[in-house]
C-alpha cells in the first residue's frame, strides 16, 4: 500500500524468503529485521538509498553468486557480484545459453 507521499509501507509485512533482486526499496518502509527474512536481495537499492551489500548473507545470493562461478569463500569476489549493475549481469545471462531458446525452436 502506498501513502499520498508515494511511500511504500511494508512494517507489517512477512519477508520470508522474498526475493527483491535488484528492487528499488528507496521509498519502501521496512526494517533491517524484514530484509534479514528475504531470500535474495542482489542488487537492490536499500531504502538509505544504498545498494545492498551482501551483509545479510542471504541463501538466493549465495546460491544465484554460486550458480554465476563466484567463488563465495572470496570477499573481493563477492564485492564484485554485490556491485554488479542489472545491464552487466543480463548480458552474463545471455552468454550462458545452456537452455534452448524459443528462437532455437523456429519460433
Amino acid at each position: 500500500m502506498a501513502n499520498k507521499h508515494g511511500r511504500r509501507f511494508l512494517d507489517d509485512a512477512d519477508l520470508s524468503n522474498a526475493v527483491f533482486t535488484y528492487a528499488n526499496m528507496r521509498h519502501a518502509k521496512v526494517t533491517r529485521e524484514q530484509l534479514k527474512m528475504a531470500y535474495s536481495l542482489h542488487g537492490t537499492i536499500l531504502p538509505n538509498g544504498k545498494v545492498y551489500d551482501g551483509s545479510f548473507q542471504l541463501k538466493g545470493d549465495i546460491v544465484d553468486a554460486q550458480a554465476f562461478g563466484v567463488d563465495i569463500n572470496n570477499p573481493e569476489a563477492l564485492k564484485k557480484w554485490y556491485a554488479m549493475p542489472y545491464d552487466e549481469l543480463m548480458r552474463l545471462i545471455d552468454l550462458r545459453k545452456d537452455k534452448p531458446e524459443l528462437t532455437d525452436w523456429g519460433f
